[in-house]
């Protein structure tokens, strides 16, 4: 019993360290996004998940993937659809539907905030050696798979995860250099 509640106690530590460290994540992120490539970090993870998919994706999908509600993720849409960056097509067979697409000034601020992110990636991964960086992966895949165990959703399969993510990277390495 008195492993058990040191053991309780280590992560407590362990969690609120990694809860406040994700917050200061996501705030970098959220500035470093929003001040060099001229969307939010939320508007980001959609046209990440967008341009993954492509060419159209449900709003439904958007929001399972970005682990976010859709009524959030509508209005997130919303917002970008009117500066440019979405394109809607409502379904005709179920009018709450709609597919979504990139536009061609959406695709380029997904290429600034590639650029951003990959920046942000190389600046903080800098500080750690190739076995620390092997560690942290392990663990967080560990934690991962305990967070969707808790929300009952099914952990995504790393190389489906990789495979997207190299398409979204192979898409905007090949493709012309966008002016800031």
């Amino acid at each position: 019993m008195a492993s058990e509640s040191r053991c309780n106690e280590s992560f407590d530590t362990a969690f609120l360290q990694l809860h406040n460290l994700i917050g200061a994540l996501t705030k970098l992120e959220e500035r470093a996004y929003l001040h060099k490539a001229g969307i939010t970090y939320q508007q980001y993870l959609i046209l990440i998940a967008v341009e993954s998919n492509g060419p159209k994706i449900h709003e439904s999908v958007i929001a399972k993937q970005v682990l976010r509600n859709l009524n959030t993720v509508s209005m997130i849409v919303d917002r970008m659809e009117k500066n440019g960056l979405l394109e809607r097509n409502w379904s005709e067979v179920d009018r709450r539907k709609a597919e979504v697409k990139l536009t061609k000034k959406g695709k380029e601020a997904l290429r600034r905030a590639l650029k951003v992110g990959a920046e942000l990636r190389q600046h903080l991964g800098c500080r750690f050696t190739s076995e620390e960086i092997e560690q942290l992966t392990e663990l967080v895949n560990k934690l991962k798979g305990g967070v969707f165990q808790e929300l009952d959703q099914e952990v995504p399969l790393p190389d489906l995860e990789r495979a997207m993510k190299q398409r979204v990277i192979r898409l905007h390495e090949n493709a012309p250099a966008v002016q800031a």
